[in-house]
């Protein structure tokens, strides 16, 4: 038995040597470990104490984060221009989105302003008016297409910056379609026409990608470029795909001056959380406070993307702050070119000669157009033998009132469910049908439409999506949750007027706005208002 217990530890030592199944196990124990102790699920033994100190004592990291808090997830988030795209044509891509060309080296020939923004003038866009084409050949649908202008409108409404069509002008923005370059951009004028590339599927989806790349056009960079990053997020570099790690450089303070403005977590032009992340899971970016829900939003400008635009095209008009639903904030003058009369549009005893402007109009699905002043409506049909109309209970053509508890003067009205909403000075009324005896209710506009506080100009629906008009600005509205989502403005660049009084669709994604007794018929899709328009009421309807 004695001899047994001595000869028990050789033959256990033999089998550890011989066995590779038990070295198996060992090492997957031991990686399982490892696994656990990097993702906290088991506790890992700790390191004696002059390891720590001096590991601690080596690692940059830790003497930087030793006052921070602890990083927090964010995500994830991936957003499509984080994909990785192809070198094409021996165009490279920087950063993932950034058009390299090959006369152009951003870190070493170029020199940088404050704001993340050019400071050589060759780069510069020497006045806020860029010429932009979109691609007519590019596989782009009605709503893409609208989406693009959306985003472009967006720069209208907020900042001093007006996209114009492009005619012979030399420097210029094309935007395109291509599937290898993903979501790309140029950063600032280069010079006779430069791609932005927005990819179908992916870049076309959401309104921020859009304006995201017109801001590298723009010459600004991503924020996670900014120097002082390390204080507000942690690059984890274990984790980004191998080859990539360009894509997280910083620059330094004698290159990017960040005005005083703290870190905007809430910025379009900041990355996801996951960016090039090894595995797609794997965080790339901590945010350091606990309040950050999410990095890369692409749903529209934050202020400080606003203010940096202005500042940098010297907007000093524009103010991130201001109530963007208030027609003040436009600066635009009330008349369609100069000395526009007012030849006015409908009365009571005839609808083709008048004595001032409408009240109201609406398209119902049959394709009728009724028109509202002054207590009367009419309606319209292109196929009636009489152009223009005006109905009654009797079947005769002659005006017929409004029904008795409608307000006698209204600021629009819309079609919705069979039901028609007559809008006037902030409150709703609800009626099922012309011909009822009855209104349902007359409430605030804000208890059936909450979130709108301005006064309504009309109604629109494209692509399935309701919009709402103060004048200046469309908002696309979701009935569901009582948001009001995307922006939608008309430049005056595309043949729109400063404001309209009405609006309303007419099927087609096309639109009939009314100024000033002018008619303006716009193109599918909003792009641009018809050739041979503004013209008269008159010589449209009678």
């Amino acid at each position: 038995m004695m001899s047994l217990f001595l000869w028990a530890p050789p033959l256990l030592l033999l089998c550890l040597i011989c066995c590779p199944t038990v070295w198996s196990l060992r090492s997957v124990a031991h990686d399982s470990m490892r696994w656990n102790e990097r993702n906290a699920i088991a506790p890992s033994k700790p390191k004696p104490f002059w390891l720590r100190l001096r590991t601690e004592s080596e690692s940059l990291d830790h003497l930087r984060r030793k006052h921070a808090r602890e990083p927090q997830r964010a995500g994830p988030q991936r957003n499509y221009e984080e994909i990785y795209n192809s070198k094409v044509d021996g165009i490279e891509i920087s950063e993932n989105d950034i058009i390299v060309n090959r006369s152009t080296t951003f870190h070493t020939n170029m020199t940088f302003e404050a704001r993340n923004f050019l400071i050589n003038a060759r780069y510069h866009w020497p006045t806020s008016v860029i010429p932009v084409i979109i691609d007519p050949e590019a596989p782009y649908n009605r709503k893409e297409r609208a989406l693009i202008m959306s985003a472009l409108s967006q720069y209208h409404l907020f900042t001093c910056i007006r996209f114009t069509p492009r005619t012979t002008e030399e420097d210029y923005v094309f935007i395109t379609h291509d599937v290898q370059r993903g979501c790309s951009s140029n950063v600032g004028r280069q010079g006779g026409r430069q791609n932005m590339y927005l990819r179908i599927p992916g870049c076309v989806t959401l309104i921020g990608t859009a304006i995201h790349e017109m801001l590298h056009n723009l010459g600004f960079f991503h924020e996670h470029s900014r120097p002082d990053r390390d204080a507000s997020i942690k690059v984890v570099w274990k984790d980004i795909t191998p080859g990539y790690e360009n894509n997280f450089d910083a620059y330094s303070p004698a290159i990017i001056d960040t005005l005083g403005q703290p870190y905007d977590y809430d910025s379009v032009m900041q990355y996801s959380a996951i960016a090039f992340s090894k595995d797609q899971l794997s965080y790339t970016i901590y945010p350091y406070f606990a309040d950050t829900k999410r990095l890369g939003q692409r749903l529209k400008f934050s202020e400080t993307d606003i203010k940096k635009v202005n500042v940098a095209y010297k907007c000093s008009e524009h103010s991130a702050s201001a109530k963007t639903l208030n027609r003040d904030t436009f600066n635009n003058p009330e008349s369609v070119g100069s000395a526009v009369p007012n030849p006015g549009i409908v009365n009571i005893a005839g609808v083709c000669s008048g004595d001032g402007p409408i009240d109201a109009a609406v398209m119902d699905s049959n394709g009728d157009i009724y028109i509202f002043k002054k207590g009367y409506y009419w309606v319209f049909n292109e196929t009636s033998p009489a152009k223009f109309t005006a109905k009654s209970p009797t079947g005769r053509w002659v005006a017929k009132p409004v029904h008795m508890f409608l307000p006698k003067t209204l600021d629009t009205i819309v079609l919705i469910d069979r039901n028609f909403y007559f809008f006037s000075n902030n409150t709703v009324s609800v009626l099922t049908s012309l011909n009822d005896d009855a209104v349902i209710d007359t409430v605030p506009t804000k208890r059936i439409f909450q979130p709108i506080d301005f006064t309504v100009r009309g109604f629109f629906t494209l692509e399935n999506q309701l919009f709402i008009s103060n004048g200046t600005a469309a908002f696309l509205y979701n009935p569901v949750n009582d948001a009001v989502l995307n922006t939608l403005v008309f430049p005056r660049e595309f043949g729109f007027p400063a404001n309209h009084d009405i609006v309303f669709g007419i099927g087609r994604g096309r639109l009939i706005m009314i100024k000033n007794g002018f008619i303006f018929l716009t193109k599918p899709g909003l792009l641009a208002v018809e050739q041979g328009f503004p013209r008269t009421f008159q010589s449209v309807f009678c």
